[in-house]
């Protein structure tokens, strides 16, 4: 017999979708197959930092990627158990790797396409190790594997990172031409913030903003539904969905852009400035949080609401009308509160908008309303904006004789 190890690397060769070659067909007396698997890539949606992933560098910056794939429920077959785990061990995928804009699969976790009685569900996440990511399961329903990620998320902003997730259900070396399509998506919620103001008098400088009291540990991942994805055998699909711990807060400084001051510039709509830096998105965990909720005469403090786990915005800035500081000094910021709720979605991003000299909110560390209103509006966009062409993978072989195992 003979089998082939494999070394895949992407190949920038957009709107072509490659599998193995006709003479990378290893030769299998079981059931006549055993073409490699290989894997094309995309990402549904915008690129954000860590990964980083724009139209013309997703083979440059996409880091690494776990795959995971297990028998579907309706596989039959020479050797086959419907349910199985096929490629990966147990909670451990297998990792493709980037060196250089080549992508390889250690050689000892080549692949190959069973029979096609026994199609294939496919997960994976990208990248395939990260400190955000403390671990990774896979449970089983009703035969069903589905890949969920434990995620903390850390505190500092530049070691926040996108965190994607792809699955393909029921595939087999047909579907794609012996290819698997994954179809990365955003699986957090991505914040920034812009600031404008409701007078031309109005000005000053943002020294940080902070989310604080939101939700930092969760799961991520494609979690069973209730409906059914076969008629067959009923067995039920994955959805990509989360879950936050109500019991874990933490505060979350965004990524501030160099130049955060306001001026005449900045008032009324459409004139509102970006305050966040081009890579320092907030990525979250998709949730909904209670906000802190004082107001003048019956004051709840800050500290109050830290004992609640309330969300509410801090910001640091200096403010003035005219030449006259009503938050911090030429020489220091103040500090301003603003009771937040957070009601996130996975894969969308929300940009708020800080108005100065509106509203009813800005209060001091005591819960005692300031002079200075100040409240916050929010625009929630689709993540989703482009689709990045699928990127195959290039393909070279070494043929060694000698074995049977392949199914």
């Amino acid at each position: 017999m003979v089998i082939k190890k494999m070394y895949l690397g992407f190949a920038l060769i957009a709107g072509v979708l490659s599998g193995c070659a006709d003479d990378d067909i290893a030769s299998s007396a079981s059931n006549g197959n055993g073409a490699c698997i290989s894997y094309n890539v995309s990402l549904v949606g915008n690129h954000t930092k860590g990964i980083g992933l724009t139209n013309t560098n997703v083979v440059d910056n996409l880091p690494n990627m776990q795959v995971w794939a297990y028998y579907h429920p309706n596989a039959s077959g020479f050797g086959v158990t419907a349910g199985t785990q096929y490629v990966g061990n147990g909670d451990q995928g297998i990792t493709v790797t980037n060196t250089g804009g080549v992508w390889k699969e250690d050689a000892a976790n080549t692949a190959y396409w069973p029979a096609e009685t026994a199609p294939l569900n496919f997960q994976a996440i990208a990248p395939a190790t990260h400190e955000s990511i403390k671990s990774i399961s896979n449970d089983k329903e009703n035969d069903l594997a589905h890949m969920v990620a434990n995620v903390t998320i850390p505190q500092e902003n530049a070691k926040q990172v996108d965190i994607l997730m792809a699955n393909e259900d029921g595939v087999t070396q047909a579907t794609h031409s012996r290819s698997v399509q994954l179809d990365f998506k955003h699986v957090l919620s991505q914040v920034r913030f812009k600031v404008q103001t409701a007078s031309k008098q109005l000005s000053g400088d943002i020294g940080s903003i902070s989310l604080c009291n939101i939700k930092s540990t969760g799961t991520v991942g494609y979690h069973a539904a209730d409906d059914v994805a076969d008629g067959t055998n009923a067995w039920k699909k994955v959805v990509l969905g989360s879950t936050v711990s109500d019991d874990v807060v933490a505060s979350y400084p965004l990524g501030m852009a160099a130049d955060c001051s306001f001026g005449a510039s900045q008032f009324g709509p459409g004139n509102a400035k970006d305050v966040t830096a081009a890579d320092g998105s907030l990525l979250m965990l998709p949730q909904t949080t209670t906000a802190w909720t004082t107001v003048d005469g019956t004051p709840v403090s800050i500290a109050s609401a830290d004992g609640a786990k309330n969300s509410y915005m801090k910001i640091s800035c200096k403010i003035k009308n005219g030449d006259t500081y009503l938050v911090g000094s030429p020489t220091a910021f103040g500090e301003v509160y603003i009771p937040f709720a957070a009601n996130w979605v996975i894969g969308k991003k929300y940009v708020y908008t800080i108005n100065i000299g509106t509203g009813t909110g800005g209060f001091d560390a005591n819960g005692n309303p300031m002079i200075l209103p100040i409240k916050y509006s929010v625009d929630i966009d689709e993540w989703y904006e482009t689709t990045i062409a699928s990127m195959p993978l290039a393909e070279e072989s070494e043929v060694i004789n000698n074995s049977s195992e392949i199914l």
